[in-house]
């Protein structure tokens, strides 16, 4: 949707300035103050927060710890900006062949398979396998990709969805008319897992 009729560089030009600039903003103003009071109100940490800050910053800087422990940088809320960014750079080269002619013959396709019944619960398939094949030693509690690869690919399919149901009215017709059914199935879905 973003991509709309930008070039590729213009693309990632406009992802950088809306995406990595709050993201490296907010790591490095906003989500130390967090993660002090944190510390200090649950732990009863000691140091003050200039401490704290530049001993976070030391250990980023010095060596390259990233979210690993109580005292380093960490994205913390903001990690799905880093992921976002990351999404538009890995399928950036899809989403133009899909605006193109042999693409849009594939999207083209892929919208009269999806009107069959049923077919559109078919995009759970990478879903499910994302989360129940992938999943890390830590399973998406730290959000820092290395440990995080079922919520990784997991968010990654939902991104490619949702730039698929913005390309053709007839996905979007074909959840619309099976959104009964949808519901009826995640309600159970969710009572039972």
């Amino acid at each position: 949707f973003a991509l709309g009729f930008l070039t590729g560089r213009q693309f990632v030009k406009e992802r950088f300035k809306r995406i990595v600039i709050p993201l490296v903003v907010g790591t490095f103003l906003v989500v130390p103050v967090q993660l002090y009071y944190a510390q200090f109100m649950v732990r009863g940490y000691s140091k003050s927060y200039l401490e704290f800050y530049q001993t976070i910053l030391y250990l980023f800087f010095r060596y390259g710890y990233f979210g690993t422990g109580i005292e380093t940088l960490y994205w913390a809320h903001l990690w799905f900006l880093g992921y976002l960014f990351g999404y538009s750079l890995i399928v950036l080269p899809l989403f133009l062949y899909w605006r193109r002619g042999k693409g849009q013959g594939f999207i083209q396709k892929l919208s009269v398979f999806l009107e069959k019944p049923g077919a559109i619960f078919l995009l759970a398939v990478p879903l499910i396998l994302a989360k129940a094949g992938l999943r890390g030693r830590l399973a998406g509690r730290t959000f820092l990709i290395i440990d995080d690869w079922g919520n990784f690919f997991f968010y990654l399919f939902l991104f490619v969805y949702g730039f698929l149901i913005f390309s053709n009215d007839k996905i979007r017709l074909a959840i619309e008319r099976h959104r009964v059914v949808a519901l009826i199935a995640g309600i159970i879905a969710s009572a039972v897992y």
